[in-house]
Formats: structure tokens, C-alpha cells, sequence
């Protein structure tokens, strides 16, 4: 089976401004169905959030050993899942930038 998982992580607080950054690496192996378009590969990503502005957002960016990078953000949601209340995930999107020349 091909996965994707985090081979380090660390946090970085600046407690004056209240903001808290993730830092992790990865290896990304992925399944043989997308393996074409999304070669194995390594990356780093950094997520922060800023605690006193507002505690439902991460935004972050990231950088791949293919030469790519873009932005992240994740939105924290609340939702009835499962007849469980209050449950939380996040959700998110990005855009992504390629340096290939």
C-alpha cells in the first residue's frame, strides 16, 4: 500500500502575537491510480494559526522535492457527524506553484 505520512513535526510559538506555527516533513507515496500525475516525492509544509485573531483558521504554504509549492488554508467546521454534536474537522483548499522551467 502507498501512503503519505509525516516523518518530522515541531512548533514554533511567538507568544506575544499569540501565533503558533506547525512544521512538518513528509514522504508521499501515492497510489498506483495517480502515480502518473503525482510522481513519489518529499515534502515541507508550515501551518499557522494566530490564536488571537482567529482559532478556526490554518494558513500555511509548502515545498516539494518536484520543484513545486503553494499556499494552504484550512477552515475548522462544525458539523452533526454522525449523530455526535459539536463534532469537528477541518476543510481546505490551496493553489499551487510550479518552478519548472
Amino acid at each position: 500500500m502507498r501512503t503519505s505520512h509525516s516523518t518530522r513535526m515541531f512548533l514554533s510559538a511567538d507568544r506575544e502575537s499569540d501565533k503558533y506555527r506547525l512544521w512538518f516533513s513528509y514522504d508521499n507515496r501515492p497510489h498506483a491510480n495517480v502515480s502518473n500525475v503525482s510522481p513519489d516525492h518529499e515534502g515541507v509544509c508550515w501551518l499557522e494559526m494566530n490564536l488571537r485573531l482567529d482559532r478556526n483558521h490554518l494558513k500555511g504554504q509548502y515545498y516539494t522535492s518536484r520543484s513545486t509549492s503553494g499556499n494552504i488554508q484550512l477552515k475548522r467546521v462544525y458539523s452533526e457527524v454522525k449523530n455526535v454534536p459539536g463534532r469537528q474537522h477541518w476543510t481546505g483548499g490551496g493553489e499551487v506553484n510550479n518552478f519548472r522551467e
